[in-house]
């Protein structure tokens, strides 16, 4: 699998032995023959714009920055959008980005039509930098979730840091907020740093993925 004519200079761009090997693993996926060289291809496009960047340099932010600018555009098809992220998604769990696996692919490849301005996904342009602006007060067995941010603001804006270090899409970093901030009324305002297991298990309800701050579509058409 050969790169296309469009190749920027080698220096800062894979070799035609990785395009070899990224075609090996495509084929390990199980993406239909016909549809390699448009994968190729969509990866191809995505470096062109960041040419002056080693694949390892990359990061979440760049492919967010693309995917939101490719989103918008009315001359790309759905299936088209799906299998540029399909593609990306392959390019970097190759390359072993540290992000690549916890970056919200899954929700990007559903995001496969033209993108208002006030789309989820690119809302985060406009978003403030604190969690506690983020929602509108609402009460919580009578506390109100504001006080709860407010009292807890530096632990919810490193959590907010942290989500938006890992790429996660801005749906994502609201639900993580609502489910902490929630889980924090519900204990009252005590200490999270304090907790033990028997506190943490009592809100069971709550998703233990936020709580503890942690962390194949339709591609394959053709033209």
């Amino acid at each position: 699998m050969q790169p296309t004519k469009a190749t920027p200079g080698p220096s800062r761009y894979p070799s035609a032995g990785f395009w070899e090997r990224y075609a090996a693993r495509l084929r390990a996926q199980e993406v239909k023959p016909t549809a390699l060289r448009w994968y190729v291809i969509r990866a191809e496009q995505y470096l062109q714009t960041v040419s002056h960047q080693r694949l390892t340099e990359h990061t979440p932010q760049d492919v967010t920055d693309y995917l939101e600018k490719l989103g918008r555009s009315s001359s790309m098809a759905a299936w088209q959008y799906c299998q540029t992220v399909d593609a990306l998604q392959q390019l970097f769990l190759m390359s072993e980005a540290a992000w690549a696996r916890q970056f919200d692919w899954a929700y990007w490849k559903m995001s496969v039509r033209t993108l208002p301005v006030t789309h989820p996904t690119i809302a985060r342009e406009t978003a403030t930098g604190t969690m506690q602006a983020q929602f509108p007060q609402k009460q919580t067995s009578s506390v109100p979730l504001a006080r709860v941010r407010e009292t807890h603001a530096p632990s919810l804006d490193a959590l907010l840091g942290e989500i938006r270090r890992r790429g996660y899409s801005i749906r994502t970093e609201r639900a993580y907020g609502s489910w902490v901030t929630r889980y924090l009324a519900f204990i009252g305002h005590a200490d999270p740093c304090g907790l033990g297991h028997a506190e943490v298990m009592a809100g069971g309800s709550l998703s233990a993925t936020s709580i503890g701050w942690c962390g194949r579509s339709d591609c394959n058409g053709s033209p």
